[in-house]
């Protein structure tokens, strides 16, 4: 069975004869179709006198290619298959498209025509501008094309819905998680500078004051004033201009301020105040927390050299587990010196 596919578009004139057919000796029909313009009558009386095509070339030919693989997929034995499709001006009488099916019966070859023409009309980017007697021209709808009313059925079809609310109630959805996710942000602003919540109950703060939270009576702002109460500092108030004495510590609290001061502040000048102290301490103790977790383990130069010597006989799990330990022993003076410094703190307070 010879099988070949031309299909092609052309500007000029299509010839009717059939001199370009092709009739193997295994096909015993070939059906011909040959389009033409007629002189259709539109609504006030004019007839048309000529059509012109237009077609994005590139995806024409693709499609029709593709025609002619469809039609071999439904119909195997057909023979030679030909496709040529006019463009540009077709004057009443000439031909504008031929289409030509060779096959071995002719059932099989009027069918494949039918299905070619059908297919052209409605996959293949080609369109036709209507010219009337009267000088009025137009665009041609195509008839094969899905229908506007199909297309609103189809929008209108309740399985293909997915959200159902109106657009006034879809606003306001999304009005409502704005607003929740601003009211977010500004929990967590305040949070982070107050120890109050929205609920009146106290958190835990890492402020140094005490910060209360008061709302603003009528106010729609994000913003909200608060009021800083210290309730630790040595500083002046506005109705006493005299210094506060400092707060009375015993002989031994002071020996033991000292004792940390020596061993985390080595040579640093040592402040009056009790608190201020108090301080150094506390940021000296987060400051070796961070950075160096194996400084409270005591771990000796001598043991850290022979340690390296050492540390390629040791395995993996092995050094894992002493890390462990070393930090296991960190965490516990770590919370010694904790333990230690709110007892100070408790102690000058009284």
């Amino acid at each position: 069975m010879i099988r070949m596919d031309e299909v092609s578009l052309s500007s000029e004139p299509l010839e009717l004869n059939t001199s370009k057919l092709s009739f193997p000796s295994n096909c015993g029909a070939t059906s011909v179709f040959f389009g033409s313009t007629r002189a259709d009558p539109d609504e006030k009386g004019a007839t048309v006198t000529k059509l012109f095509y237009e077609a994005y070339k590139p995806m024409a030919i693709q499609e029709l290619k593709r025609i002619c693989s469809h039609m071999r997929s439904k119909w195997e034995d057909l023979g030679p298959i030909r496709i040529v499709h006019r463009l540009g001006d077709v004057p009443v009488g000439e031909v504008s498209i031929i289409i030509s099916v060779a096959a071995p019966r002719r059932d099989s070859a009027i069918r494949a025509t039918e299905f070619a023409l059908e297919k052209l009309e409605l996959k293949v980017p080609i369109w036709k501008k209507e010219f009337y007697s009267n000088n009025v021209s137009k665009w041609k709808a195509n008839q094969k094309a899905p229908s506007k009313s199909a297309s609103m059925d189809m929008r209108n079809d309740k399985t293909n819905v997915q959200i159902t609310a109106s657009n006034e109630e879809i606003q306001r959805r999304i009005e409502s998680f704005a607003e929740r996710k601003r009211c977010e942000v500004d929990r967590n602003n305040i949070l982070e500078f107050c120890n109050r919540h929205y609920s009146d109950e106290n958190d835990d703060s890492c402020a140094r004051t005490d910060s209360v939270l008061v709302r603003r009576q009528g106010s729609t702002s994000h913003y909200r004033q608060s009021k800083v109460v210290n309730t630790g500092s040595n500083e002046s108030s506005s109705s006493n201009k005299n210094t506060p004495s400092q707060p009375k510590i015993s002989r031994g609290t002071d020996e033991r301020i000292s004792a940390l001061e020596d061993h985390l502040l080595p040579g640093k000048p040592i402040q009056k105040d009790i608190f201020a102290r108090i301080k150094s301490l506390e940021d000296r103790v987060l400051y070796l927390e961070g950075i160096s977790p194996e400084y409270f383990a005591n771990v000796s130069a001598n043991s850290k050299n022979e340690m390296e010597e050492d540390k390629e006989y040791i395995s993996k799990e092995e050094r894992k587990s002493e890390l462990k330990k070393l930090l296991m022993d960190a965490n516990l003076k770590i919370q010694e010196l904790e333990n230690s410094t709110q007892n100070i703190k408790d102690e000058a307070l009284e």
